[in-house]
């Protein structure tokens, strides 16, 4: 059994680079990499913290995390995918 990607398709607010220090609410719907069709239930958790979220129905997130966090997102039959959020000023 080959496994799939995961694909993020985020929206992540210019603010969030702006205030290094505060936490901030990352929004974001994981889809597919290939057919771009929403993931519904993906495992999405800060690294290094027992913080995390699943996505809905439709494959949206929504999690309160600092711009130094990295998102780690897993569903069954996909590579799990390490997602740094820093921004590059």
């Amino acid at each position: 059994m080959s496994l799939r990607k995961l694909f993020v398709i985020s929206a992540l607010s210019m603010s969030f680079c702006l205030s290094a220090n505060a936490q901030q609410v990352v929004t974001g719907i994981v889809v597919d990499s290939a057919r771009f069709a929403p993931l519904p239930y993906v495992n999405i958790q800060i690294k290094h913290t027992l913080r995390g979220t699943i996505t809905d129905g439709s494959g949206k997130f929504s999690i309160t995390a600092h711009p130094s966090d990295t998102l780690v997102l897993s569903y069954i039959g996909y590579h799990t995918v390490e997602l740094p959020l820093w921004c590059k000023l």
